[in-house]
């Protein structure tokens, strides 16, 4: 709020110099201003500048974190669907083995039993 008290002050004061003769008038103590408008000491408008100029340079971060923000965002979401497709790789894997495995075991057996056979004849 403060920024924006002191911004529209300055606007005023900058609409208010366009009635003036010149843009700067320097006004000793007890003489009447040459136009209206607001008058600032050089310190209130050395702080009124730096207020607005770093109000600037807070919306300029704000805005560049908005961006790295969906940035990564987007990282997060392209992580996520790459582990659920590795999940989803992994299980086939899985399960391939079990029945590698389950057929190499039925194999043996059978084998096993036909060996066996033939042994006792």
């Amino acid at each position: 709020m403060k920024y924006y008290v002191l911004s529209l002050l300055i606007l005023f004061f900058n609409f208010a110099g366009w009635s003036c003769p010149s843009n700067v008038t320097k006004l000793n103590k007890g003489e009447a201003a040459p136009c209206t408008g607001y008058l600032f000491n050089p310190e209130t408008e050395l702080e009124a500048r730096i207020a607005i100029q770093s109000s600037q340079k807070k919306d300029q971060i704000v805005k560049i974190q908005e961006e790295m923000l969906g940035i990564q965002d987007e990282r997060v979401k392209n992580f996520q669907d790459e582990n659920e497709a590795l999940q989803k790789r992994l299980k086939v894997r899985e399960d391939e083995r079990y029945l590698s495995g389950a057929a190499g075991f039925l194999i043996g057996a059978i084998l096993t039993g036909f060996i066996a056979s033939n042994v006792g004849r």
